[in-house]
């Protein structure tokens, strides 16, 4: 387990890593709350921050401001600031626990222990491993903030540019972007005449770097005549399965106009024939002279059940 201590006196900062490598945690350092986030946003792999609230450069109250944009590891404050405004102060920024100096070691331990325990075993930890990464198609994931790219789990180099590329088609899926509209947003400059062969170069490498065919690309498509797409995930839709209620005299989907239950109107164009049409129609159907196509000089027809509150109408018909 890892621990980030932020803290501008360098002689808490010693006391408090003695205190947790004893425990058998690996800690890491913070002079400022600047430095504090920039470590959080580059080391994955934290699993606590415990906080001063006055520091230079930036406090620990904007630090943890910062930090909530992209990350939901817990945050221990540890600081002289004693008043309930202050501690209720960082508990709105997003503080999860308060201890005032001069703390108690034992204190510090346990309520260390408790957040990484809730942290790791509860399933925020996973929530806030990557809450803006991008799941693309092929296996292809996409860190904007950290600006990186796995497929299936690998590393893909990106260049600088190809990377503002891909994120910008990541930004606006579903949407075809051209080629002066990302020239425009990406090298932030007016279209040239050369733009087009530009963007299909950056937009050629993404593909061989990225597509498992990169002749038939599945993760950034052309759209002719609009430009380059990325889709939207497609979210698995469950279908409604239809349920019919039999009856003697007839099936009848549920729900529909036609119900046993309506007792004067029946709607015959809901209705299907039952087992004793059916019947009826493969009797005509059988019983055809040798040479006679089925329905020549006989009318092959089925009369749909009809229910009207609870009266029968006689299917018998005589031929």
């Amino acid at each position: 387990m890892k621990i980030l201590i932020a803290d501008d006196e360098k002689e808490i900062r010693t006391v408090v890593r003695l205190l947790l490598e004893n425990k058998g945690y690996e800690v890491l350092e913070a002079p400022d709350g600047a430095a504090a986030v920039e470590a959080v946003r580059a080391d994955r792999g934290i699993d606590l921050v415990i906080m001063d609230i006055m520091m230079p450069k930036m406090s620990g109250l904007r630090a943890v401001e910062e930090i909530r944009k992209f990350s939901t590891l817990p945050v221990l404050f540890l600081t002289a600031k004693s008043l309930e405004r202050d501690k209720e102060s960082a508990y709105m920024k997003g503080g999860d626990d308060y201890i005032v100096k001069p703390f108690s070691s034992a204190e510090l331990i346990r309520k260390a222990d408790a957040l990484i325990r809730r942290y790791t075993n509860y399933g925020t930890k996973s929530d806030n491993a990557d809450p803006n990464l991008l799941h693309l198609a092929g296996g292809v994931e996409l860190d904007p903030v950290h600006r990186e790219v796995t497929k299936r789990g690998e590393v893909v180099d990106i260049r600088d540019k190809e990377m503002d590329v891909l994120i910008y088609l990541a930004k606006n899926r579903g949407r075809a972007i051209d080629a002066a509209e990302m020239y425009e947003a990406v090298w932030e400059a007016m279209p040239l005449p050369s733009s087009n062969n530009t963007v299909t170069v950056h937009i050629l490498n993404l593909r061989r770097k990225l597509e498992d065919n990169p002749s038939s690309p599945k993760l950034i498509r052309t759209v002719w005549g609009k430009g380059y797409q990325i889709d939207r995930e497609k979210k698995k839709r469950e279908g409604k399965k239809a349920v019919f209620l039999s009856s003697r005299k007839g099936i009848f989907p549920e729900n529909k106009t036609a119900s046993v239950h309506s007792p004067r109107r029946t709607c015959r164009r809901h209705l299907l024939p039952d087992r004793q049409s059916l019947d009826h129609l493969l009797c005509q159907y059988l019983l055809c002279q040798p040479g006679e196509k089925a329905g020549e000089g006989r009318r092959l027809s089925f009369r749909p059940a009809k229910i009207c509150h609870g009266q029968r109408r006689d299917r018998r018909r005589s031929e």
